[in-house]
């Protein structure tokens, strides 16, 4: 019983203390945008075609896994009422794939190759709607990162911004991988809870970089944690020989 314990509290204090040290000796440097439609908490219909079901479904199923994930780890817990759901009814977005490429000046139309998606919002029924268009020309690999990119507008948020070159790229910067981090869901809890719309969220300096997919921090702390717990015991079976 004693070394589990052990294992929590050395858990707990290490991350906050690993957290402070990490967070106010290193500036992030990052910005990410929130836009200006307001928004309320709760679930947001997302409508794909059925050449993007799959990749839509698992596109929504890692933003709810990553709010879920970073509510509970931050305590922010009323961020927990967002949620996108799949369906094909009551659309706040519809996603499908098209040229989002082409574009036309007047009678002139011409091919930006760099443009591999679009999310235009509208208006329908005094709803706000968005229509998501995804580049045909795509390989099949690159859709869910594309997609997860997408929902982040639907959610609310813009690009993100760096002061440098950052290695960090959350998913609201198009050049990321697609992986949802911290920063990115902390942008949402400012923008639905703090009534952040329409601002550059900075994100702060006590917010490690991390994935709901891949923890670094928290792995780190598991790792010195157990540590500790060996150090223990073997204090005590030393104890127990003498």
């Amino acid at each position: 019983m004693l070394r589990y314990v052990v294992l929590l509290l050395t858990f707990l204090l290490f991350f906050q203390l690993a957290t402070i040290i990490q967070g106010y000796a290193m500036d992030t440097g990052v910005f990410i945008a929130t836009d200006r439609i307001k928004r309320n908490l709760g679930d947001v219909k997302v409508c794909p075609d059925r050449e993007l079901f799959e990749e839509t479904k698992l596109a929504a199923h890692k933003w709810n896994s990553a709010i879920e994930y970073f509510a509970v780890r931050f305590m922010w817990f009323e961020l927990n009422k967002l949620k996108l759901i799949i369906t094909d009814k009551d659309c706040d977005a519809f996603i499908s794939l098209g040229k989002p490429y082409e574009k036309r000046v007047g009678n002139v139309r011409f091919l930006d190759e760099n443009i591999l998606a679009t999310a235009i919002p509208g208006i329908e029924g005094g709803k706000i709607i968005f229509n998501i268009t995804v580049s045909d020309k795509l390989p099949r690999s690159m859709l869910l990162p594309i997609i997860i990119h997408e929902l982040s507008h639907v959610l609310g948020l813009g690009h993100s911004i760096t002061k440098i070159d950052h290695i960090y790229k959350p998913a609201t910067d198009a050049s990321g991988s697609g992986s949802i981090t911290s920063y990115d869901v902390y942008a949402l809890y400012v923008k639905y809870v703090k009534n952040g719309d329409e601002q550059l969220v900075r994100i702060p300096a006590y917010i490690p970089y991390m994935t709901a997919d891949m923890p670094l921090p928290d792995i780190i702390s598991v790792m010195v944690s157990v540590l500790a717990v060996l150090v223990v015991d073997r204090r005590f079976l030393k104890r127990g020989k003498t």
